[in-house]
Formats: structure tokens, C-alpha cells, sequence
């Protein structure tokens, strides 16, 4: 299981993907933690209890985040020494990541305990709800140093690029949580309180399985001199890390400016706003996990020198972003359903707008299936290039499209289209701009991009 992977050679694509699927399914199961304990605590202990559990999620997350963006910054150094083949600096990594690691949670837990209650208190966190809060989060953060573990021990399983070990260590986690919530919650009657307490067990159990495989990877294993304080590696380790422990800190106190916000309007609305947010965590799951595969594979490319390769990962890993088109129905059955009658489309230009961009893509579809190519949405993460449809074809030739309801759009969009072909590695052979309000085909003198009405994709 202890297994490593060497990103320095093969396609791109391939790894990348094959790395970040396992990431993506372990965030899910790790999600799956607050999701279950939402769960059970809102059934068997009712709304009161529910909002006392959402209270806490910003205010566990601000502790979190920090933990998690330096053990990221442990990663990325260890990725790049396993890239460059220096097994005696990976070795130096580890002994100093664990000095970092004890000092950060003794300073994290210190401030955590010490904070929590002015911090309840400056969150407007209701009396109803304020002491099971309080200690719910006194029992997640006496937890802290199995976090640590968990994240730092994963970090270094991915930096070797084992993906799979990680995804076995969180799916038998969450198994552990499952089955302890309902008992904790449940016959034990240990109230939120278990909740907690199973949420903490769980991590334990991850931390247990995950130092397991690192014990069996020997370059992982520090020597007696690699445990000795080294200044320069730890100032490394930690300009890799302190960023992202602190862009996630931003997140986090906005997140409690909210929270804040929410607690003044009374449990009830406490206790939906949590629902909200452990689903919001789900959609969030893919753009991280792509994010956590890239990172490995140039890290591991950037030790190995190969710099081309870090670019080429790049742009795969933008290409990645390009998903087929997909409607969950059909406009017109919207139409129907949401009553949205002429007058009404009328006065809501927005609405009128997404309805015609998908009666356009509706339309390109039946040709682009006529023609055996493929009808996708672009969008370049790196670049921040959109283009509304793709058509792409056998041979590997596509065309680019702009949909605009209105002809005072039609200059946004050339100029999408234009920066569009000059970011392209590989340039369209077709682009136009289909607009709703026009009568006739034109084209661009300037850029030789075609404007065409949408009726003229009527057969």
C-alpha cells in the first residue's frame, strides 16, 4: 500500500488525472465527517443541537486551515526533493516538519482554548446555543495534534505521489465516524459532545493507518541529526507554507464576519445555514483536489529540473477544465414549469439571456452530433479564457462560439474570442458570434470573425 509514484515522466494528463481522482473521492469521505455529524445530531438531538454544531464549523475551520496550509508547504518540499532525487534532504524534511508541526499545534491549541469564548461571544452565538458549542469545539481542538498528523503524514504520502493510501486512511475514518456518531449521539447520550468526540476518533484512526504506511517508506525516516533544528530548512518549509495557512485564514475570518452575521438572526436560521454550507464543502471538492495533484506533479518536476514539464502540466491541467456541455432539462420545459411567459422573459433579460444560450447550444448539439464531433463549454483556469461552446471534431479540428442575446454584446464578444485564439496552443479553424437580436450575417473586419443570427441555425 506504501507505494510512490514518479511524476517526471509520462503524459501529464494521465498522472494528473490518475492522482487526483483518489484525492477528490477522500475529500468527499472527509466531508463526509461534518455531513454525518450534521445528520445525526440534527435527528437525534433536534434543531437547537444542529445550530449549536453550525456554529462551530468557521470557527473549526479557522484552526484547521492553518494546520492544513503548513503541512501543504511540508508537501511541496518534499515533492520536489523526491523529484530531484536528494532522499537525504527528504529525510531532512520530515525530521523538520515534525519540529514545525509540534510548535504549531502547542501555539494553535494554546489560542484556540484560550479565544474561543470572546470568540463566541463577538459571533453574536445565541445563549440557546452558546455553552454545547462551546464544548463541541473544546473536544475538536484537544484533536489538533491528530490533525496535524493526518495532514502532514497525507502530505508526505502525496508528495511521493500515493494518492490511494490517503483514500484508504479517510475511507476507513469515516466508516469509524459513522458508526461511532449514532452510538456517541445516540445510546451513550454523550449529546453533541459525541459528535465531537467521534469526529476526533475518526482522525485518530485516519493518523493510525496513514503513519502505518509512512513507517513502511524508509526515505520518510528521519535520522537523529535530520531531528536537530535546522534553520534554513525550517525557513524554507515555512515561506512554503505560511502563505497558504494564511490565504486560508482570510477565508476563514470572512466565513466568521458571516457566521456572525447568521447567529444574530436566531438558531433556526443557524441551523439551515449549516445545511447549506456541508453541501457547498462538496461542490468544492474537485477544483482543490486538481489543485492538490498539480502541485505534487510540479514540485515533483520543479526537484527533477524539468521545467518543461511543470509547464506542460500547466496547461493540461487547464485543458482539464474543459467539460462537455450538459443541461439538466430542456428551456422550454423550464419555460413551462417556471410559468415564464413572453412579457415576463421580457422584463427579466438575465433569465431571457440563459434561455437563449441554451436553445443556442441546444441547436449546435444536433449539428455537432451530426457531424460525430463533440459540444463542449471551455474555460482556461490559468488564463481565465471563456468561450460559451466548442465544437470539436475527429481530425482535431473545432470551432469557437460566442452566444449573445443582444447586438450591444457583439464587441464583448469578439474581443472573448479574440484572446481566446491568441492563448490557444492550437488555433480554431472557425469562430462566430451568434446573436440573437440580428437580421443579418456580417463579419468582423478586424478580426474576420463571423456574426450570424441564431435563426440561421434553422435547417
Amino acid at each position: 500500500m506504501a507505494s510512490t509514484r514518479d511524476m517526471t515522466s509520462g503524459s501529464p494528463v494521465r498522472l494528473i488525472l490518475r492522482f487526483a481522482l483518489p484525492i477528490l473521492a477522500g475529500n468527499v469521505l472527509q466531508q463526509l465527517y461534518n455531513l454525518v455529524d450534521s445528520l445525526v445530531v440534527g435527528r437525534l438531538l433536534g434543531v437547537t443541537a444542529l445550530a449549536a454544531v453550525s456554529a462551530s464549523g468557521w470557527l473549526d475551520w479557522a484552526v484547521l486551515s492553518v494546520l492544513m496550509g503548513i503541512a501543504q508547504g511540508f508537501s511541496i518540499q518534499a515533492a520536489q526533493s523526491f523529484g530531484a532525487g536528494n532522499r537525504e534532504e527528504l529525510r531532512r524534511v520530515t525530521g523538520q516538519s515534525l519540529l514545525i508541526s509540534v510548535a504549531t499545534v502547542i501555539l494553535l491549541e494554546i489560542l484556540s482554548q484560550s479565544l474561543l469564548v470572546p470568540l463566541l461571544r463577538w459571533m453574536n452565538t445565541p445563549t440557546e446555543t452558546f455553552h454545547l458549542t462551546e464544548r463541541y469545539l473544546r473536544i475538536i481542538y484537544c484533536g489538533l495534534p491528530v490533525v496535524m498528523a493526518v495532514n502532514a503524514l497525507n502530505g508526505f504520502l502525496h508528495a511521493l505521489g500515493n494518492s490511494r493510501t490517503p483514500l484508504v486512511s479517510l475511507a476507513c475514518a469515516s466508516i469509524v465516524n459513522i458508526v461511532l456518531d449514532w452510538v456517541f449521539v445516540g445510546p451513550c447520550g454523550l449529546g453533541t459532545n459525541g459528535g465531537a468526540l467521534a469526529t476526533v476518533t475518526a482522525q485518530l484512526v485516519s493518523a493510525l493507518i496513514s503513519l502505518e504506511a509512512v513507517r513502511r517508506l524508509s526515505l520518510l525516516h528521519p535520522s537523529r541529526p535530520d531531528l536537530r533544528p535546522d534553520r534554513a530548512m525550517g525557513l524554507r518549509l515555512l515561506r512554503l507554507g505560511l502563505p497558504i495557512a494564511f490565504q486560508n485564514l482570510i477565508i476563514s475570518v470572512g466565513g466568521l464576519i458571516l457566521q456572525g452575521v447568521v447567529n444574530s438572526f436566531g438558531f433556526i436560521f443557524m441551523a439551515g445555514y449549516n445545511a447549506a454550507s456541508r453541501l457547498q464543502g462538496l461542490v468544492e471538492m474537485a477544483g482543490s483536489s486538481l489543485g492538490n495533484a498539480v502541485g505534487t506533479f510540479t514540485g515533483q518536476n520543479i526537484g527533477a529540473g524539468r521545467l518543461d514539464r511543470v509547464r506542460q502540466g500547466l496547461r493540461s491541467s487547464a485543458r482539464i477544465g474543459k467539460s462537455a456541455k450538459r443541461h439538466l432539462a430542456d428551456p422550454s420545459l423550464c419555460c413551462a414549469c417556471l410559468h415564464l411567459t413572453i412579457d415576463k422573459l421580457l422584463n427579466d433579460h438575465e433569465t431571457f439571456g440563459l434561455l437563449f444560450e441554451s436553445l443556442v447550444e441546444r441547436d449546435l448539439r444536433i449539428y455537432a452530433d451530426y457531424l460525430e464531433g463533440q459540444l463542449y463549454h471551455f474555460r482556461d483556469n490559468s488564463s481565465g479564457d471563456e468561450v460559451d461552446a466548442i465544437i470539436e471534431f475527429k481530425d482535431g479540428a473545432y470551432a469557437a462560439f460566442e452566444i449573445k442575446l443582444s447586438d450591444g454584446s457583439i464587441q464583448e464578444a469578439l474581443e472573448s474570442l479574440t484572446r481566446f485564439n491568441t492563448h490557444a496552443e492550437k488555433k480554431p479553424s472557425f469562430m462566430c458570434v451568434i446573436v440573437g437580436h440580428l437580421d443579418t450575417v456580417m463579419r468582423d473586419a478586424k478580426t474576420g470573425i463571423f456574426i450570424i443570427p441564431a435563426t440561421s441555425l434553422r435547417p
